[in-house]
């Protein structure tokens, strides 16, 4: 690299080394004549001419050829010689022309070389060989004419000379320093200008420099696709903004001020970006159009199916009592218990249903107030659906002084569903336990649980899943729920059966509202902070198991701690059905 770089400046510095030379040789005759031999000064001069002019015609005939990749040591060894022989022809020439007794003439004659010495120290400084072999050759001949003459007046000239020579040399030196400097740091330049154009053109967004004109500086492959043509420099703006470039194209642009009164601006491409926008609209207008068709539907149904339900428990139980006076057969009376147990079943559904959506959409209205959780538990006990003849409800273990913050109806419900479960699911035999106490470890710690266990079936994975809380996640969706009311469920009839063949279709509806009911009870949980769990239990049949948070929660004090009428609280109450 230093090779070409060397080459290429001594290429650029012929035609002013030559004609400085021709002009320089052309002044020292026109000096010297008349105080020298006219025709060795004419032959000197002449030789200075067309050598000189004989490197101007080599160069005006080559200008115009390529310069090689890799410029081998030949081209500057035949500079080198050139510069011996022109060096020569000076030396030799002011040595033979020096005027013996002239003083003024051999000053001017050293002072026309030395400064044809400083100029090609200037020019040919990064050549140091060229520069070296001209003093050598140039000054040589001086120095011995100099010491050879007689008389003391040479020896200062001498001298002065010798210290002229040396500072050229030194002159020489640093300027072949400093082109090896300046290279290096060009080459440093070219390389980091060239890792920056790599990395302008490797980027994901259009980038451009303009200079204080509005001239294109710099960029990149993305800016020219953007913006074919001559490119012109944006308003003169600072800041970011989003636009539409083109059919379905949208641009993020950003445009800024350089220190030196330059803008960059810099574009993205962000029409993947709107798309996606746009089809997020478009899903939360779908999601907003079918949340408002759900409730309409809600609406309807809580008109279409309620009020024929209440005709037709109404209608059947005046021909269940009918049936009951003695006014109509047997199976009149049989057809319209049926009639009865399964329209109010299917109210009851439809009203689990319809406070379920309520719960789900947040528009769940309720009014808190301080309860007694076990007055509440005893009291779902004693309003839970008759079980079997084989069935056990076993005491509830619960302290009396326990107050929970809760909405007394939402709670009420969630106790009714659990103990509904509890009890379908033990079918004609088993055992209910209602256990609760104070949370003493854990993230719930201070917070109020409370599990209602049977030994009936064992819960199935959508009832599992009905009832899961935990991050809101575990909402079932009643849809789901409601449409399995009329299909096959898992088993959870009465103990021993082989599943859900074994069940008639009053037994598959009364399995799709427990499905429900739990999904209600896990909303509800979930809208006071709490969570439900339905697993299996180690001994078998089900646990369902509800805690309340430790804010929610606290102990009646001491001197307070009295039912109605000044009666203390039992901290354990038997029911048995």
């Amino acid at each position: 690299m230093l090779r070409n770089r060397q080459f290429i400046h001594l290429v650029e510095q012929i035609p002013l080394f030559s004609l400085a030379n021709a002009i320089n040789a052309c002044l020292l005759l026109w000096l010297l004549w008349g105080r020298a031999p006219a025709e060795p000064l004419a032959l000197w001069a002449l030789a200075i001419v067309g050598v000189s002019g004989h490197q101007l015609w080599l160069y005006v005939r080559n200008r115009h050829k390529a310069l090689p990749l890799v410029i081998t040591a030949r081209p500057l060894n035949r500079a080198m010689v050139w510069s011996l022989v022109i060096g020569a022809i000076w030396g030799l020439g002011v040595a033979f022309l020096f005027p013996a007794g002239d003083l003024a003439g051999q000053l001017m004659l050293i002072l026309f070389l030395g400064g044809t010495c400083a100029g090609v120290v200037a020019l040919a400084a990064p050549l140091p060989m060229v520069t070296n072999a001209f003093l050598v050759t140039a000054l040589g001949p001086v120095f011995v004419r100099l010491v050879s003459e007689p008389g003391s007046t040479h020896l200062p000239i001498t001298a002065a000379l010798l210290v002229f020579t040396a500072g050229l040399v030194l002159a020489a030196r640093s300027g072949f320093e400093t082109f090896v400097q300046m290279i290096r740091a060009t080459d440093r330049a070219q390389t980091a200008h060239s890792n920056l154009v790599d990395a302008l053109e490797c980027s994901s967004k259009a980038f451009a420099v303009y200079d204080r004109q509005g001239r294109t500086v710099v960029r990149n492959r993305l800016h020219r696709q953007f913006f074919p043509g001559d490119p012109v420099a944006p308003a003169p703006f600072e800041g970011s903004q989003c636009c539409a470039h083109g059919p379905g194209r949208w641009l993020q642009s950003s445009v800024r001020r350089t220190s030196r009164g330059g803008i960059v601006e810099v574009h993205g491409d962000v029409t993947q970006l709107k798309d996606s926008e746009a089809a997020l609209r478009e899903a939360r207008d779908a999601a907003a159009a079918a949340s408002q068709l759900k409730s309409h539907f809600l609406s309807l149904m809580s008109h279409e199916l309620r009020t024929p339900l209440n005709a037709i428990i109404g209608f059947a139980e005046v021909l269940r009592d009918r049936a009951r006076g003695g006014m109509a057969d047997d199976q009149t009376g049989e057809f319209a218990d049926l009639i009865v147990d399964n329209g109010r079943s299917l109210l009851t559904m439809v009203n689990d249903v319809l406070e379920l959506s309520r719960v789900r959409a947040g528009a769940f209205e309720g009014r808190e107030e301080t309860v007694e959780m076990h007055r509440m538990v005893a009291r779902a006990i004693d309003g839970a659906a008759r079980p079997g003849p084989g069935v056990e409800v076993a005491p509830v273990d619960l302290a009396g002084d326990l107050l929970v913050r809760v909405d007394r109806r939402a709670l009420r419900t969630v106790l009714d569903k659990l103990l509904e479960r509890a009890v379908t699911a033990c079918g004609a035999s088993g055992r209910v336990t209602v256990v609760g106490g104070l949370v003493e470890a854990g993230p719930d710690t201070g917070g109020l649980w409370l599990t209602v266990d049977d030994t009936g079936a064992a819960p199935t994975a959508e009832e599992a899943a009905a009832a899961q809380t935990l991050d809101g996640v575990g909402l079932a969706d009643f849809a789901r729920d409601l449409a399995r009311t009329g299909g096959p469920v898992g088993p959870v009839g009465t103990v021993g059966t082989g599943g859900a063949a074994d069940l008639d279709l009053d037994d598959r509806h009364r399995a799709g509202a427990l499905h429900i009911g739990l999904s209600l009870a896990a909303a509800l949980m979930a809208h006071h902070g709490g969570h439900l769990t339905l697993t299996a239990a180690d001994g078998g049949g089900a646990r369902a198991h509800l805690v309340f948070p430790a804010e929610r929660v606290r102990r009646r004090p001491a001197d307070a701690a009295t039912a109605d009428g000044g009666r203390p609280v039992p901290t354990v109450v038997t029911f048995r059905f």
